[in-house]
């Protein structure tokens, strides 16, 4: 997961279970949603991307997306993402 906040606007990426793979997974799908800070709670019903986790697509088809809703990440603050263990 990946959290961007610009301000008044935070925007979370993160993965999904998609086709049967469990998010985090490899080959899980990946979302991007408005999302209130600091409860991360969702503004909008999140967005599927065609990205797959792991994959060069995940970070271009958010990256796009993001664009559409005119989040420039050059101005806007990375705030960290998360690493699951098991």
């Amino acid at each position: 997961m990946t959290i961007i906040h610009r301000v008044g606007r935070t925007i979370e990426i993160r993965s999904t279970t998609a086709l049967g793979i469990p998010a985090p997974d490899i080959g899980s799908a990946v979302q991007v949603c408005r999302v209130k800070w600091p409860t991360r709670e969702d503004i909008d019903s999140p967005t599927d991307t065609p990205g797959v986790v792991c994959y060069p697509s995940a970070e271009y088809n958010a990256n796009k997306l993001l664009e559409q809703w005119g989040v420039d990440q050059h101005w806007s603050i990375l705030i960290g993402g998360v690493v699951v263990e098991d």
